[in-house]
Parts: structure tokens; C-alpha cells; sequence
């Protein structure tokens, strides 16, 4: 199986995000993340994005211990992006 590299770096993170909010012709958000699975730090999980043009992954360089942790971490992210609509982060944290 093929390594994939991913670069540990928020701010390159937070601007594949905002790339995929304003071009949702592409796959739009959804389309640009995950939560992967830690191969150097077994059990623990990454919230990665891609970036549609270089295809490179980046993290928003925190670990993570479960999945809604990981999509909460996106919620904030793309409320901190885009705060003209209503939090996301409400969705996953009432559960």
C-alpha cells in the first residue's frame, strides 16, 4: 500500500477549507475532509484536508480520540471561517 504524506500545518489547513467553502462546484467541503487513523501514534485519529489543486493533505495538527472530537474540531474551524452562519459545532456537541 502506497504512503500518503501529511503535512502538519493548521493554517495551510484552514485555507484548503476555505478554498472548498467557496468553490463547492468541486465537492465543496465534505468533499476536501476526513478522519484518518494515526499510523505513528496508533489509536489516536487526524482531521485532514486535501487540497483540491496540489492534492496534497494537510492536518489541522491536533490528535484526536474519537471521530466526534475530530468533527467538532472542523465545526469550530469553519465557524471561525465563516461566521456569518449559524455554528456547526452545536451539531455534534448536543449528542
Amino acid at each position: 500500500m502506497p504512503t500518503t504524506t501529511i503535512y502538519h500545518d493548521r493554517d495551510r489547513f484552514v485555507a484548503v477549507l476555505t478554498d472548498a467553502l467557496a468553490d463547492p462546484d468541486h465537492g465543496g467541503v465534505m468533499d476536501a475532509v476526513d478522519v484518518v487513523a494515526s499510523d505513528s501514534h496508533p489509536g489516536e485519529l487526524m482531521l485532514v484536508a486535501q487540497d483540491d489543486v496540489t492534492r496534497t493533505w494537510h492536518s489541522d495538527g491536533r490528535r484526536y480520540t474519537r471521530y466526534r472530537d475530530a468533527f467538532m474540531a472542523l465545526g469550530d474551524a469553519l465557524d471561525a471561517i465563516n461566521a456569518d452562519h449559524a455554528p456547526l459545532t452545536w451539531r455534534w456537541s448536543a449528542t
